[in-house]
C-alpha cells in the first residue's frame, strides 16, 4: 500500500512501528461500515471515507486492546470478537511509512445509533459503490481483498457441506451470488460444484419466500452486475479514469471475468437443473460452428461400413 487506510494524525509523528490499529467492520451481508473523516486543515485525508482506528497510547496492552478502545471512543461501539486481518503501511507527508495492524470484526447495527465523538457520520456502503465515494485506494482495494477472503470461505463452506452428504437447503448462506470460485472443484466434477451452488442459492431464496420468476431474474442481474465490475478492473488496470489511477491489476480482471462465467453458469443451472450442462454443450456447438472451420476430412470419422 501507497496511502494509509485509516491512520491517526499521531502515526505520523514518530511512533514506533507497530503502533497503530484500524477495524474492518462488515455485516456479514456484504456492506462495511466507512467512517467520513472531518474537512478540516491538519487532519489526515480530510473529508474521505476510511476506517474506524488509532494509535496506540500507554495503557493499551496490545493492538487488539487499541482497536478497542478506539472503537469505544469514536462511536461507543462495542464487538464481540476481532479477527487480525493485515498489516498495512501508511505513508506519511514526510515520506515514511507506519505499518496499520488490521482488524475484522462483525457488527449488523444502525450506525445513527452510535454515539460519534469524531468525523462527520458513519455509514454502511457495498464494494461495488465504493469507486464513487472519495477514499484511498489503498483502502478500497483492503475492502475489496476481505470480501473476496469472506466469498471465498463461503463457497468453500457450502462445497464441504454438500461434498459430506448435508443438505444445503438447511444450512444458513448467503444470497445467490457466484463471485467467486471454491476450493477444490476438478474439471470433471465442476458442473457438480456449480448443481451444489445453485441448490443452495434455490433453498437460500426459497425460504425468503420469492418465486421462481424472481430468482431467476435476480440471477440474472448478477450477471450484469459481475459485468460491471469486470468492466470497472479493466478500467482500473488500464489507469484511464484520472481520478481513481491505477485502481486494479490484470489479475483483478481475470477473477472479475471468472466471476461473470460462474455466476452465468450458475444461473443457468438455476434455470435448467436438470440438463444445464447438456443444453451449454448444444449452445456452444451451434455458436462455435459459426466462428470454427469444419474439420479437414481426413480429421473425421468414417461414416463407411468396416470391411
Amino acid at each position: 500500500m501507497t496511502e494509509q487506510t485509516t491512520p491517526t494524525d499521531a502515526a505520523l509523528t514518530g511512533q514506533p512501528p507497530q503502533a497503530n490499529a484500524s477495524t474492518l467492520i462488515h455485516d456479514g451481508a456484504g456492506a462495511y461500515l466507512l467512517h467520513l473523516r472531518d474537512d478540516i486543515p491538519g487532519i489526515w485525508e480530510p473529508g474521505a471515507w476510511s476506517l474506524l482506528g488509532g494509535g496506540r497510547e500507554p495503557g493499551d496492552r496490545s493492538l487488539e486492546e487499541t482497536a478497542r478502545r478506539e472503537l469505544r471512543e469514536e462511536a461507543g461501539l462495542e464487538l464481540p470478537d476481532l479477527t487480525p486481518f493485515s498489516v498495512e503501511q501508511a505513508r506519511g507527508s514526510d515520506g515514511r511509512t507506519v505499518p496499520i495492524q488490521i482488524f475484522a470484526g462483525r457488527w449488523a447495527g444502525d450506525p445513527a445509533t452510535l454515539n460519534l465523538t469524531e468525523g462527520v457520520m458513519l455509514h454502511w456502503f457495498r464494494p461495488e459503490v465504493m469507486p464513487r465515494l472519495r477514499m484511498a485506494a489503498s483502502t478500497r482495494d483492503l475492502i475489496r481483498r476481505h470480501a473476496e477472503s469472506v466469498r471465498r470461505d463461503s463457497l468453500g463452506t457450502a462445497t464441504s457441506t454438500a461434498a459430506e452428504g448435508t443438505n444445503p437447503a438447511h444450512q444458513p448462506g448467503p444470497p445467490a451470488t457466484a463471485s467467486a470460485a471454491g476450493p477444490g472443484p476438478t474439471e470433471d466434477d465442476v458442473w457438480e460444484t456449480i448443481l451444489r451452488l445453485a441448490r443452495r442459492f434455490d433453498a437460500h431464496e426459497d425460504a425468503r419466500g420469492m418465486g421462481q420468476t424472481e430468482q431467476w431474474t435476480l440471477q440474472v442481474l448478477k450477471i450484469a452486475e459481475e459485468t460491471g465490475e469486470a468492466s470497472q478492473a479493466v478500467i482500473g488496470a488500464r489507469g484511464t479514469n484520472p481520478r481513481k489511477g491505477d485502481s486494479h491489476t490484470w489479475l483483478d480482471v481475470h477473477a472479475e471475468v471468472a466471476d461473470v462465467i460462474i455466476t452465468g453458469m450458475v444461473a443457468l443451472a438455476r434455470m435448467r437443473p436438470d440438463d444445464a450442462e447438456q443444453f451449454l454443450r448444444c449452445q456452444l456447438a451451434e455458436k462455435s460452428a459459426k466462428f470454427l472451420p469444419a474439420a479437414p476430412a481426413a480429421d473425421r470419422p468414417s461414416q463407411e461400413e468396416p470391411a
